[in-house]
């Protein structure tokens, strides 16, 4: 799009997707309240610990990247057992999660 030629139209030309723009807006104002792109970062990678931390200490899941230096913090592939859940590990799991963290606060607000 040139902005020039939106200008020079008074905004009749093709009108920029206010919307989108604004939503953008919001979501940049909360990445620079968190600290900005290395904070996010490392929050990430905090998060991306504690799930394969848990994969790791369980034989319920498995990740077929065993190496730590190539896993990712954005897409974490995990498989279930194929013979199914094991009935006694399940529970075990559910209560360790509940135990860690008893109260989570909501993920987003309004």
């Amino acid at each position: 799009m040139d902005y020039a030629v939106v200008a020079k139209g008074k905004s009749m030309y093709n009108t920029p997707p206010t919307y989108p723009i604004y939503i953008a807006g919001l979501v940049f104002k909360w990445m620079l309240k968190q600290g900005g792109l290395a904070a996010i970062e490392a929050a990430n990678e905090r998060k991306a610990k504690l799930l394969y931390d848990m994969i790791d200490s369980t034989p319920f899941w498995s990740t077929p990247v065993a190496d730590p230096a190539s896993r990712s913090s954005m897409n974490v592939p995990l498989h279930p057992p194929r013979a199914g859940p094991p009935k006694k590990e399940f529970p075990c799991l559910l209560h360790r999660a509940r135990t860690r963290h008893p109260q989570r606060p909501p993920r987003h607000s309004p």
